[in-house]
């Protein structure tokens, strides 16, 4: 038996060997991929040019994904290093420290745990770049712009179906033991490609309440949460599975 890994086309091979060195038999699927926004990247990277001092002591600028980490470390030739930065999760916090020395990261990677900060509850007259992909939950910028922030959303990406998914090998639905899926789009696109009675039946780790709240209304009996999407993160929450 063995577990399906479902993530995005640029990291489930990755990931799918993490597993298997572990002693995890682990099947890879990229079902979804990034598809860069270059023109909002470009805009962004002439506003963060174009902050004065003045600008950069009033501007707060929050990173909610790796992905979006990654393209502005690929994006933005010059960044200001007295500009605060702060990150959803460990993994994006390590990716940002190649941009800036200083990344503040929630004790929980969420937004929950970001509004928990206290360099961001009096936010009046604060400008907040929201660093994204499209979509994503309303809560952070909503609760910002309660506590006085202006928030501008920086949407730097999309999650698009992968017209035909990548795999690390063949694979029969009666192999596979649980599903490990780590954001709602690629539950979708799963849910979209494969029969959903099987879908529906087998178990799945998940990486936060909110998709498990996700799937229970698509029909789905079975969900166990992730501590969140790290690999070790997901290598643990695998291990409690298959050993309860």
């Amino acid at each position: 038996m063995s577990v399906l890994l479902l993530r995005p086309k640029e990291k489930f091979q990755k990931s799918t060997e993490y597993l298997q060195r572990h002693g995890i038999k682990t099947i890879g699927l990229g079902l979804i991929e990034i598809d860069i926004n270059h023109h909002n990247l470009q805009q962004f990277a002439q506003s963060i040019l174009a902050l004065d001092d003045e600008q950069i002591a009033r501007t707060k600028c929050i990173f909610v994904s790796t992905h979006a980490a990654e393209i502005v470390i690929n994006g933005v030739q010059k960044w200001p290093s007295e500009l605060q930065v702060f990150a959803v999760g460990p993994s994006t916090g390590e990716s940002l420290t190649q941009l800036t020395k200083q990344v503040i990261v929630p004790d929980m990677a969420n937004s929950e745990g970001l509004l928990s900060l206290p360099q961001l509850q009096a936010l009046s007259n604060q400008k907040v770049f929201l660093v994204k992909g499209v979509g994503g939950r309303k809560i952070l910028p909503t609760e910002l712009q309660s506590r006085g922030a202006i928030v501008e959303h920086i949407n730097l990406y999309s999650r698009l179906p992968c017209i035909d998914y990548s795999q690390t090998e063949a694979w029969q639905p009666q192999e596979i033991q649980c599903i490990v899926a780590t954001s709602g789009e690629i539950i979708q696109a799963a849910w979209d490609k494969f029969d959903r009675t099987w879908l529906k039946s087998t178990p799945w780790i998940m990486v936060s309440q909110r998709l498990a709240d996700y799937a229970a209304k698509l029909g789905i009996q079975q969900v166990y949460l992730s501590a969140g999407a790290r690999d070790e993160q997901l290598k643990d929450a695998i291990n409690q599975f298959l050993e309860r």
